[in-house]
């Protein structure tokens, strides 16, 4: 194969596999593996990285000639071993030099010739994919057409997966997916160091009128369950079916500006509940969480159907995502 396939196989290997497995994307990594994809062929002087140290590419060419040693499992194994300390600096340079080299040989085995991978144990050429009746039939003469072609094939490939990577191949199945389960799960991702919006399409449980629009989340109240301001200025939530205020049909949540939290306990023992003023400062948002006994009897009108931050009854009052107003 040609140094622009490997090149753009090995990127494609790169953003498809090893973005997977935890392996960062970004441009060192990216120009790692593509160079490391060209060293292979540094055993023949008609290869780039042969016509950059054309003293060594020449001796390696005459005495173990291409697709040989440098093609081997048994080169890559000691390449392994002697890049260990790199992956004490780096585990990323150290994962993307070898899958680059490996993926050299690799494709090699899919052009006529086909390469000695088990060099020096064994000269037998090792090809992808073998047909015994027609050994050439699936397989590519190097510089071809259809060289050249899989080069372009693995370029475009790469456009829509880089986007994937990109954004996380999980954000991409949760985007996907734009079901309440996935937003709840971004909403806790993304809330520990922004403010959370989500863009979604929804129903009034009770009267069943429609809402499509973008509203800031506030929290979680379970694994299927958003709160949200409303317009209405009241907290609401957002769920499944018979579950919350509003039915999620497709939501898809975003971060927004970067946040801090603080979060703080609060006792307010023998003293009067307008007290807790002196505990808050009432020019950012409070969400109090809780629950208070009291002497006095309380009974809080409560709707089933409707969030509520502040409910109670007998000698208890409890709050959930309760706001300074809501208490007063």
């Amino acid at each position: 194969m040609t140094t622009p396939t490997h090149i753009t196989f090995a990127e494609f290997l790169y953003l498809l596999l090893l973005t997977t497995t935890g392996v960062a994307l970004n441009t060192v990594n990216a120009l790692t593996i593509a160079i490391a994809s060209t060293l292979p062929d540094i055993d023949t002087a008609a290869s780039y990285p042969g016509r950059l140290v054309p003293p060594a590419s020449k001796f390696l060419e005459r005495r173990f000639g291409h697709r040989t040693l440098t093609h081997s499992v048994a080169f890559i194994v000691g390449l392994a071993l002697l890049l260990l300390p790199v992956k004490l600096v780096s585990a990323d340079l150290f994962v993307c030099i070898l899958a680059g080299y490996s993926s050299h040989p690799f494709l090699d085995t899919m052009t006529v010739h086909g390469v000695k991978l088990f060099y020096p144990l064994s000269s037998s050429k090792c090809v992808f994919p073998l047909e015994v009746n027609n050994p050439h039939r699936y397989r590519l003469q190097t510089g071809c057409k259809m060289d050249r072609m899989l080069g372009i094939f693995f370029l475009i490939g790469c456009i829509p997966v880089f986007l994937i990577a990109h954004q996380g191949y999980e954000r991409f199945i949760r985007s996907t997916q734009g079901n309440i389960e996935s937003a709840v799960r971004d909403y806790n991702q993304f809330s520990r160091d922004n403010l959370v919006f989500a863009n979604t399409k929804a129903y009034n449980m009770l009267t069943k009128q429609p809402f499509v629009g973008t509203v800031e989340v506030v929290g979680a109240l379970n694994p299927s369950t958003l709160i949200f301001k409303g317009a209405d200025g009241d907290l609401h939530t957002l769920g499944k079916d018979f579950e919350a205020d509003y039915v999620a049909e497709n939501i898809l949540c975003e971060r927004g500006d970067p946040t801090r939290a603080l979060v703080r306990s609060i006792d307010i023992s023998n003293q009067l509940l307008s007290q807790i003023t002196s505990y808050i400062d009432t020019s950012v948002e409070n969400y109090l969480f809780g629950d208070l006994s009291t002497s006095d009897k309380v009974s809080l009108p409560e709707n089933i159907r409707i969030f509520s931050p502040v409910t109670g009854g007998g000698g208890t009052i409890k709050f959930n995502y309760a706001r300074y107003q809501d208490v007063r």
